[in-house]
């Protein structure tokens, strides 16, 4: 894989990766499996609604998590920059950590590191 095509998949990754709160997956909260799908529709919903807050605090996790993956994102484009895939990587490899916290619903980090990883041989 070129330079240019790895720098496009992280790139694609962070932008991901920033709106996974946003853009959200199927996701039920509590005893009456009540469907808070993102964020929105977290915010759109009446206030009023039992598992409310639970849906806030998960939705506020992906969102810090997108976040901070993101960065590590980011840190890898510098290191590509460089022409230092291997740091790259290592550095994919701390945002698919991260990515891992969400029980594994998302797959955004683990392609890239594994195209990072075989360039880096």
């Amino acid at each position: 894989m070129s330079k240019e095509e790895l720098v496009q998949q992280v790139t694609q990754a962070i932008e991901e990766a920033e709106n996974w709160a946003k853009k959200g997956w199927s996701m039920t909260f509590g005893f009456r499996n009540d469907a808070f799908n993102s964020m929105e529709e977290y915010e759109k919903s009446a206030s009023n609604m039992v598992h409310r807050e639970e849906a806030k605090a998960f939705w506020d996790i992906v969102e810090r998590t997108g976040q901070e993956s993101a960065v590590q994102g980011r840190s890898a484009l510098d290191a590509l920059a460089k022409d230092d895939v291997l740091g790259a990587s290592r550095l994919v490899y701390f945002a698919m950590f991260k990515e891992k916290q969400l029980l594994e619903r998302t797959t955004t980090w683990g392609p890239v590191f594994k195209a990072l990883q075989a360039a880096a041989k």
